[in-house]
């Protein structure tokens, strides 16, 4: 985000983007010292009676 300030104040204005920007800070700054934590949660509707075929980790991102 900071090396494209100027790109992402002209999308969103001056005031938004400052917003994100002590955002950004803030939850940078509470992960370093163990205050936040990210979870994600992965759901899928069964479609014609049968469940979605994700994967369970993310070996295939890093799969060469």
């Amino acid at each position: 985000m900071e090396t494209q300030a100027a790109r992402a104040v002209e999308l969103i204005g001056q005031e938004k983007y400052r917003i994100w920007r002590i955002y950004m800070a803030g939850s940078a700054h509470a992960f370093e010292r163990g205050w936040l934590e990210l979870w994600q949660v992965l759901a899928g509707k069964a479609v014609d009676g049968r469940q979605p075929n994700y994967p369970y980790d993310r070996g295939y991102i890093y799969a060469g």
